[in-house]
């Protein structure tokens, strides 16, 4: 629980001082990617729109057949998204993407059919609207692009042999690519005019100008730079400020402990992990430890089968036991 302050690490931690917050290290990426969902209302229309899709085809068997019926085998259809597992939103975004055009063609037939009631032509005819803006189509390869990612980021973390160095660095890769985004925009308005060629971004309403001065400034900014200054780049700073938070918790606790783990480590790698857990923990650690973990990674290694290419990975818990 993150509340430091009035939450239950500041309880904790009134019993013992040395106490470490390690968050899950899989949970984290949900709330990292709720944070960065939550940073603008273009982001926020994003999923509503993708789970209005799905929505207006599963709540009926008629309008799904009609889905199906454009469908070709494997093709992937309109999914849930789900507030806890990041996961869903990775695969409902990928299956708008990989099925827009038999998503497009199946509420085109609903909204230009007369037979159909007329509550189910205005939500095809509204829902096919939003999915034809540019806006949405950025978006869409946008967070499709990211989500994959964050995806597999999250399948490695669930492994429950994983080690605090290994959780570190998959942290920090996955924060070197959102950064690497920040100057993809041009790509993914690239790729979205592919998909709608004759779409442009929208003006927005007008609206009362702000009275501290800049009001001119603003209400110059083309369509294009204002959706990438005030949509595309918060997605991308929410993400990397969040995961720069959660990451340095994870740095901080494979800094005192990862050196345990390596076992080929060197007498001087030995003593800087050792000096770090030192710091953090001085009634309960000394430097004679220096010798012993060299002895302890000694003993593990002629322990294992000679040859062996496992030896040198173990995890916490192997050496524990």
């Amino acid at each position: 629980m993150s509340g430091k302050y009035k939450g239950m690490q500041e309880i904790i931690l009134q019993t013992n001082k040395y106490a470490m917050f390690i968050p899950c290290a899989g949970h984290s990426l949900n709330l990292i990617g709720r944070a960065a969902v939550d940073c603008c209302l273009d982001a926020v229309n994003f999923f509503g729109i993708i789970q209005e899709i799905c929505n207006f085809f599963s709540s009926s068997t008629h309008r799904w057949a009609i889905l199906l019926s454009f469908y070709k085998d494997g093709a992937k259809v309109p999914k849930s998204l789900s507030q806890t597992r990041w996961e869903a939103h990775s695969r409902a975004t990928q299956a708008i993407l990989e099925s827009y055009n038999e998503i497009i063609s199946a509420l085109q037939q609903l909204y230009t059919d007369t037979t159909q009631k007329g509550d189910t032509r205005n939500q095809a005819m509204n829902i096919t609207n939003k999915m034809e803006e540019l806006e949405f189509m950025v978006m869409l390869y946008l967070w499709s692009y990211l989500l994959e990612e964050f995806h597999k980021t999250s399948q490695s973390l669930q492994d429950p042999s994983i080690s605090l160095d290994v959780c570190k660095k998959l942290y920090a890769s996955l924060s070197d690519f959102v950064k690497g985004c920040r100057n993809m925009f041009d790509h993914f308005v690239e790729k979205a005019k592919e998909k709608l060629p004759d779409v442009d971004f929208k003006n927005p309403r007008n609206r009362r100008k702000p009275s501290n001065g800049d009001g001119d400034a603003l209400e110059n900014i083309e369509p294009r730079d204002r959706f990438r200054i005030n949509s595309f780049i918060p997605v991308i700073d929410a993400l990397e400020s969040n995961l720069a938070q959660r990451a340095s918790v994870y740095s901080d606790a494979a800094n005192k402990f990862s050196f345990l783990t390596q076992l080929i480590a060197t007498e001087e790698e030995i003593r800087v992990g050792v000096s770090a857990l030192y710091q953090a923990y001085p009634e309960d650690v000394d430097m004679n430890l220096v010798g012993e973990v060299k002895h302890f990674h000694q003993y593990i290694r002629q322990s294992q089968a000679s040859g062996s290419t496992e030896r040198y990975s173990m995890t916490h818990q192997d050496l524990y036991k």
